[in-house]
């Protein structure tokens, strides 16, 4: 019986190895498809990191205590019907500029175009920046605004745009990650106020961690 509710629990894994496993192998074989270039490698330690990030934080999940637990999977549960809706009820939205935008650095990345150099491979800037993919007049119109627009973000954010476009290069796929990521954060949000707010917690006093965050929240330490 005790083996039968443990395995239970673990059914979780199995969608969530498959997963991981499927976009190491995308992003592996991107990597050794490609130039080898040092961007790629960059790209590669990105998608490798960002899953390590989800372990982890499925790993504090399931050491949560059984209320925090509960509190966090129905946060993650409703933001993600919340997202998932909008996304399907808004097919608009694949058309607005931040997407285009974000998808076409990705798509610049991930074919090993330095985004900040704009002399780089003039040619396969020009076949992307026509290209139906993320194609958005106004941001294409020239060379000059588009290389603008695709070189517009921090180097971090453009190597996980890059990883995003190896993963799924197409709308919906940046559409529902970033779902994923933002309903990760409404997590984090609650987080934080399980630390903050003694009546979500239904316990005494706080210790370790959240006695140093109330310290700091008081002006006590920094």
């Amino acid at each position: 019986m005790v083996n039968r509710i443990v395995n239970r629990r673990l059914l979780w894994l199995v969608p969530c190895l498959v997963g991981t496993t499927v976009l190491i192998i995308r992003s592996a074989s991107h990597f050794f498809s490609g130039s080898h270039s040092l961007q790629q490698v960059f790209i590669f330690l990105t998608a490798l990191l960002t899953l390590g990030l989800l372990w982890a934080l499925g790993w504090y999940w399931q050491q949560a205590t059984p209320p925090l637990k509960q509190g966090l999977l129905l946060t993650f549960g409703l933001s993600m019907f919340v997202r998932i809706l909008l996304v399907c009820l808004t097919p608009m939205s694949s058309h607005f500029a931040d997407t285009c935008l974000v998808m076409d650095s990705g798509s610049v990345m991930s074919h090993d175009v330095r985004p900040y150099d704009h002399t780089d491979k003039v040619a396969l800037r020009n076949k992307l920046r026509t290209d139906n993919y993320a194609f958005l007049p106004p941001m294409a119109g020239s060379p000059a605004e588009w290389n603008y627009h695709t070189s517009s973000h921090l180097p971090l954010g453009m190597l996980f745009y890059g990883t995003f476009d190896v993963w799924w290069p197409n709308v919906w796929g940046y559409r529902l990650g970033f779902s994923v990521l933002d309903s990760l954060l409404g997590c984090f949000a609650y987080w934080w106020l399980w630390l903050m707010i003694p009546a979500l917690r239904r316990t005494g006093q706080p210790t370790g961690l959240l006695n140093y965050l109330k310290k700091g929240m008081s002006g006590q330490s920094i």
